[in-house]
């Protein structure tokens, strides 16, 4: 009887250190997956054009007045030589 439960106390405690190498395996596992993830998507097409057509609007409004600022800034030096 004593060497039955001894041996299923060596079982349980060899199916705990089973589960935590697992454990600890999966959650390395993890770490390189979150490392390698966030840049994969920033270089992937499909994003940066939800973020372009979110700030479409935005960037519409922005391009007429870039080109006002440009030429000014293009008279200034004229101006000064």
């Amino acid at each position: 009887m004593s060497s039955k439960k001894k041996q299923r106390r060596r079982e349980v405690h060899e199916e705990k250190r089973r589960a935590e190498k697992e454990a600890e395996l999966y959650a390395q596992e993890q770490r390189e997956a979150r490392k390698s993830v966030p840049t994969k998507p920033y270089a992937q097409p499909p994003q940066g054009a939800r973020v372009s057509g979110a700030r479409a609007s935005s960037l519409s409004s922005v391009a007429p007045s870039a080109p006002q600022f440009k030429p000014s800034e293009d008279q200034r030096p004229s101006r000064k030589s």
